[in-house]
């Protein structure tokens, strides 16, 4: 799957999660995954979390179980992008360009290197947070409004004197 129909980031799902998940993590969902980074500069590796060429704090370790939650900026744009495409216990790995290679690997920190093209192998372990309007069922559907819409009226009851 490329993303953008530029050939900067790409997606290529290695092996679909249980048939039983059909559900995509979406923003403000709570994830836990576990991935491995290999830099490219010039079409040669490196550097790779992987085989320790590189230091990676912990907080999540690369390889290890990350979590972290989708659209808080903890990790970088192109691995929550791919993860958004994937289901639980999915796997796929992600190909970014230096021009998309930016932002942090880990919700602890260790930012990618810059002008570097990353390739992530990433497997979805698990998410949870509210289900989406395609995903809930009618009384799933029926609860999220009235709790938007609680959340709204006692926003505009501050607001209006």
């Amino acid at each position: 799957l490329d993303m953008f129909l530029d050939g900067d980031l790409r997606i290529r799902m290695v092996a679909p999660g249980p048939e039983e998940h059909t559900t995509r993590p979406r923003d403000l969902h709570q994830v836990t995954a576990k991935w491995n980074a290999y830099f490219q500069r010039n079409g040669e590796m490196i550097a790779s979390t992987k085989a320790g060429s590189m230091p990676v704090a912990t907080g999540g370790t690369a390889g290890g179980e990350v979590q972290f939650t989708i659209d808080n900026g903890e990790v970088m744009v192109p691995i929550e992008l791919a993860i958004k495409e994937m289901t639980k216990g999915s796997k796929a790995i992600l190909l970014a360009t230096d021009t998309w290679g930016k932002g942090p690997l880990l919700p602890s920190g260790n930012p990618v290197l810059q002008g570097a093209a990353v390739r992530v192998e990433i497997d979805l372990l698990d998410f949870s947070g509210d289900p989406g309007p395609d995903d809930a069922t009618v009384e799933q559907a029926i609860e999220i409004a009235g709790k938007l819409k609680e959340l709204g009226t006692k926003a505009l009851s501050g607001a209006v004197t």
